[in-house]
């Protein structure tokens, strides 16, 4: 491997962790935002996870995405991707409790 290769491969390595931090961070205040838009208008329940993933995927994804641009071309599809990849599970636990009930996964 070429110093070049290894130089690239690190700073590739550090841009991806420090995306993917930062994503979490956006995660948690889309989080936020979408809890506090569902309260105004009446919509949401507290016991429902599914905005949960959505809301971390596309932060997560949006951070990341901006990292990817130069090789997938696309920050979007990437952030849409993490969004549906990170939603879709905690919306089948969402569903998977509200038809069993005694199915219980919740963060504390």
């Amino acid at each position: 491997m070429s110093v070049d290769h290894s130089q690239a491969d690190r700073e590739f390595f550090t841009r991806w962790v420090r995306a993917t931090f930062a994503g979490w961070l956006l995660g948690f205040v889309f989080v936020v935002l979408a809890a506090v838009g569902g309260d105004l208008i009446g919509i949401g329940d507290r016991e429902s996870q599914f905005i949960v993933g959505i809301a971390m995927g596309a932060g997560v994804g949006y951070a990341q995405g901006r990292v990817m641009r130069q090789w997938l071309g696309a920050t979007w599809r990437w952030a849409w991707a993490s969004a549906i990849g990170m939603g879709v599970p905690f919306g089948v636990s969402d569903l998977v409790s509200a038809v069993w009930s005694e199915f219980s996964f919740s963060l504390p």
